[in-house]
């Protein structure tokens, strides 16, 4: 027992280099907008992983010298291979940075004005890395994780591991702190942009909205006859107002009758046009994008019925906002999603009224992590049942992470404060019970009247819309992407930070639109699938379609060359963003141009 006992403790030294090596890569990254950079900085750097490299050689013979311990020590070598993969990735990303430190040192000799080009691979380089050190995570943890509950192991041991996965979380915290500071060197930059970015989209929008002459605009009809909860119609107008920004033409809403507030959605929202403001007319069937361009008003149906499919629908995003985007944000079809949402969901002034009186109400203030936890009909048909314990855990990490975050700065820890809101109104005290250090705002009233049975009328309505508008509010989002309403919450966000991509948590789904298109990966990386596994092999270059995260380390989809499906490395991908370009958006690219010059 000893010798598993010392294995493990040489386990946690393995972690450490490996973390160290992220380290290193990170602080390397802050100087690289520095026109003073040193090259041979990234060469101490190889030099530094190769010697830990040689360390981990000797770890390694160490261990193998070692009594044997039956079948615990061939699983945690097991481990360790997977390990000595992550700081091979590692070295490899350090020759990526160094062959950019060169050249950045060559662009400095020839040129000084490109620095905004410059300073956005440096944001998406930070984002990257922000990935590779979470995925590694996931991957340790769930491992781990998986050992220790499968085997009948001593306390001694069993305790060794609880303290292995605590020492992992507090380094991956420090790392990803570190990564932050990596971000802030283009923080005001990347602010400014994309706060201008969202204006330009917003104005744009306005003035589909609102044509001269309303009578010979070209129109898209929607109704709101689709039978669901607001999350889902929320995203069903947010669907019509897409089709219309893309073919350029003004949205017409028929929401006379709507079951939430009969008298339509301007009655609580503000009105989409202030010059088309008359009943919705008739219109054509839609046929497609081309076969309706000559008709005056086409009339659409609800996403899951569209023929014809156009290009433009989710995850697209308009061509002309996409280098912006992918410069400067982790999840640009989040982004483009938030601010149609955004549109559409401009309250009336005695909602705005609302939501502030019961922000007051719960004290609601900063910094806080909101927990959307929905049950009900949810629970079993369209998705699993989660404890509270499981959304507490990343609401612990956050905290954690703050925490540490406030003693390098100087600062005292903060108090714990969550903000809950659940269509079961039990989560409130079971949270309360079950996690005395932490204080939770809330108000049980509106998790009454979300019930199945009591949520269609105005009252259920506005207390839905202040979880949303105050889930989005929040520092940091723990949810389940399955639902509507998370994932409005987590798209509002977006659109009020430059990049809030990395500020949620989802149990569940990674983030989608209902009826999108196909959401693709491409691979960076060979891989070759473990025997009697249930990966799949690819090579780099591949597409491979996304079913979605297991948060293990793992992912679920399917190679579209070989189409052989299963799971694959979350770390050996990239995000494939589809671009379309808009034709409803003509001046902008001159727009987006002058922000970098202003």
């Amino acid at each position: 027992m000893a010798a598993v006992s010392h294995r493990i403790f040489l386990y946690c030294v393995v972690l450490f280099w490996m973390l160290m090596a992220l380290y290193f890569l990170t602080n390397n990254g802050q100087n690289i907008d520095k026109d003073s950079y040193d090259i041979q900085s990234s060469m101490r750097i190889m030099e530094e992983l190769q010697r830990q490299n040689q360390q981990l050689r000797e770890i390694t013979a160490e261990m193998r010298s070692l009594e044997r311990s039956q079948e615990a020590v061939g699983k945690l070598e097991q481990l360790l291979k997977s390990l000595r993969a992550d700081l091979s990735l590692c070295r490899a990303k350090s020759n990526e940075l160094s062959q950019r430190v060169a050249q950045r040192t060559l662009s400095i000799d020839r040129s000084r004005s490109n620095t905004n080009h410059l300073g956005s691979t440096s944001y998406a380089g930070a984002l990257a890395l922000q990935n590779q050190i979470q995925e590694i995570y996931y991957f340790i943890n769930s491992k781990t994780k998986h050992f220790k509950s499968r085997d009948k192991l001593p306390d001694e041991i069993a305790q060794d591991i609880f303290g292995v996965l605590s020492d992992l979380k507090s380094r991956t915290n420090a790392a990803l702190i570190d990564v932050e500071f990596l971000k802030q060197s283009e923080k005001s930059v990347q602010a400014r942009e994309m706060k201008l970015l969202g204006e330009i989209v917003q104005r744009k929008i306005q003035q589909l909205q609102n044509p001269s002459d309303c009578s010979t605009a070209k129109k898209i009809v929607c109704d709101m006859t689709k039978s669901c909860g607001f999350g889902c119609q929320l995203h069903h107008v947010t669907y019509c107002l897409l089709m219309a920004v893309a073919t350029d033409r003004t949205l017409v809403l028929d929401s006379q009758g709507w079951k939430y507030v009969p008298e339509g959605w301007g009655t609580v929202f503000r009105k989409l046009s202030d010059t088309c403001t008359g009943s919705a007319v008739s219109g054509v069937r839609w046929k497609g994008m081309d076969a309706n361009a000559q008709d005056l008003v086409v009339s659409v149906p609800i996403i899951d019925s569209l023929g014809n499919r156009p290009s433009y629908l989710p995850l697209s995003i308009p061509e002309q906002l996409a280098q912006k985007l992918t410069m400067y944000h982790g999840n640009p079809p989040a982004w483009w999603i938030g601010q149609l949402v955004n549109y559409v969901m401009r309250p009336q002034d005695w909602l705005a009224e609302e939501i502030k009186n019961f922000e007051k109400k719960i004290d609601f203030r900063h910094p806080i992590v909101g927990v959307h936890i929905r049950r009900t009909d949810k629970v079993g048909s369209e998705a699993a049942f989660h404890s509270i314990d499981e959304y507490m855990t990343y609401v612990v990490d956050w905290y954690d992470k703050e925490d540490m975050n406030r003693q390098r700065l100087g600062s005292d820890k903060t108090e714990r404060l969550v903000y809950i809101a659940s269509d079961d109104p039990n989560v409130h005290s079971e949270a309360k019970l079950r996690f005395p250090n932490y204080k939770f705002l809330g108000d049980v009233r509106v998790s009454e009247s979300a019930g199945v049975h009591t949520r269609y009328n105005k009252h259920s309505l506005t207390g839905v819309l202040c979880d949303i508008v105050v889930l989005s509010k929040c520092d940091f989002l723990v949810g389940t992407f399955s639902s509507q309403v998370s994932r409005a919450a987590y798209e509002l966000m977006q659109t009020l930070h430059p990049d809030a991509s990395a500020m949620a948590q989802s149990l569940d789904d990674i983030f989608y639109f209902g009826g999108q298109h196909a959401h693709s990966q491409k691979a960076i990386y060979d891989h070759e699938a473990k025997p009697l596994s249930e990966e799949f092999s690819f090579r780099a270059g591949d597409t491979i379609g996304v079913a979605g995260n297991h948060w293990d380390g793992y992912s679920k989809g399917v190679n579209r060359r070989t189409n052989k499906q299963g799971l694959y490395p979350s770390y050996k991908v990239r995000e494939v963003i589809s671009r379309v370009r808009f034709s409803s958006f003509p001046g902008i690219d001159e727009l987006i141009a002058n922000i970098s010059k202003n």
